[in-house]
């Protein structure tokens, strides 16, 4: 396996004018969403769900369970993680989003809204962005594989769904997307590994 340099974290956020970010937002445990966090030549607070905090802390099992090698592991355990559960509450209801419980308000003034989408992994959380410059944002992690595979009603197969969490709460996870989906049509659901979605990397996208 080969890696461009120009493609770590630090690379990228430079090319969208950052030079280092104030906060970081793990979505969940997997290595491919962690990784690049220890890039940073000074990492910023953390904040994750209190689930996966309690995944990393348990044995080294569960914390294997929840998709996070022991190296990545070890040098999460010694950051100083904060639960997304200690932020704020507030309801989901003036989004659409109350099915999926309340959300937590990750900067104070309701642009960025943490919401649970558990059945990925353990404790995965996604992000709500009302008012960015290109309208409502979603970023839903890996709630969904792709934005098409939304549309068309297409989840990942159960053998899968086994194998990387809970599949009968990703199952729960998936439906009530699609149904807000197919209710507000207008606000851009984001995976994260949806090609389609790419676009949408760039400076252009404001909050």
């Amino acid at each position: 396996m080969s890696f461009n340099a120009n493609y770590n974290l630090p690379s990228q956020l430079q090319k969208l004018g950052v030079s280092a970010p104030d906060l970081v937002f793990l979505s969940h445990l997997h290595a491919d969403h962690v990784a690049g966090l220890f890039d940073l030549n000074t990492i910023p607070p953390v904040i994750t769900s209190q689930t996966a905090i309690e995944k990393l802390n348990a044995k080294r099992l569960a914390s294997l369970q929840a998709g996070c090698p022991a190296m990545l592991r070890d040098r999460l355990k010694a950051l100083p993680l904060k639960a997304v559960e200690s932020l704020p509450q507030l309801s989901l209801q003036p989004y659409g989003l109350q099915a999926f419980g309340s959300g937590y308000d990750l900067l104070g003034d309701q642009t960025a809204i943490a919401v649970s989408l558990p059945g990925h992994g353990f404790g995965q959380t996604g992000l709500f962005l009302p008012k960015t410059s290109k309208g409502a944002i979603f970023l839903v992690a890996d709630a969904v594989w792709s934005f098409q595979s939304l549309q068309r009603n297409l989840p990942p197969p159960k053998f899968t769904l086994h194998r990387l969490g809970n599949a009968a709460a990703f199952m729960d996870s998936f439906a009530k997307l699609r149904a807000f989906h197919l209710a507000q049509p207008e606000v851009k659901i984001i995976a994260s590994h949806c090609t389609e979605s790419y676009p949408l990397s760039s400076s252009e996208v404001k909050i």
